[in-house]
Parts: structure tokens; C-alpha cells; sequence
């Protein structure tokens, strides 16, 4: 219990401090660097189609991707991006198909 009080009292003389660094780039800056992030994770895209017809059902590719783009000077440098993908299923009917 002393251990919890020490600790706790310790803890109290940092200050917490807790989210996203806010930095100040002009808007044509992040429009870019959004463009480039969305080129990057098209280009991964495992089908041009929105949807994808299997052997019963009507299944809707979907991914969650996490990208960073390196700027220098308001212009794009590098861009990386990592998709994880999987399928949703739409249909359970072949007659949809």
C-alpha cells in the first residue's frame, strides 16, 4: 500500500500529457500529402473492381491501411504505406451473382 502512495505521489508531479502533436502546415501542403496517400494506397489495391463475385457469394474487397508521408518544404518526398486486407460478404445468394 505505501509502495502505491509512493508511487502515486511521484506520478503527480509529472504532468500528463496525451495526444496527436498539432503541427502547423498550410492547407496545399496536406492536400497534397493526402493525394499522395491515397495514390500510394490505390496503387496496393488487389482489384480495380468494387466488387468481387466468388463461387455463392458477392464478397466487397475492404482494407485498413496506415500510411506516413515525408514532406520537405511543402512538397512530397516519400510516401509509405502498409494495407492489411480482407472481405466482407454482401450476398449469400448465387442468384445475385
Amino acid at each position: 500500500m505505501l509502495q502505491t502512495l509512493v508511487l502515486l505521489a511521484l506520478g503527480m508531479h509529472y504532468p500528463c500529457v496525451s495526444g496527436f502533436p498539432v503541427y502547423d502546415f498550410d492547407p496545399s501542403s496536406l492536400q497534397e500529402a493526402l493525394k499522395a496517400s491515397v495514390a500510394k494506397v490505390n496503387s496496393q489495391s488487389l482489384s480495380p473492381y468494387l466488387f468481387q463475385a466468388t463461387r455463392n457469394s458477392l464478397k466487397r474487397p475492404t482494407a485498413a491501411c496506415r500510411s506516413t508521408v515525408q514532406m520537405s518544404k511543402g512538397q512530397v518526398q516519400d510516401v509509405w504505406a502498409h494495407c492489411r486486407w480482407a472481405s466482407t460478404s454482401e450476398s449469400n445468394s448465387s442468384e445475385e451473382v
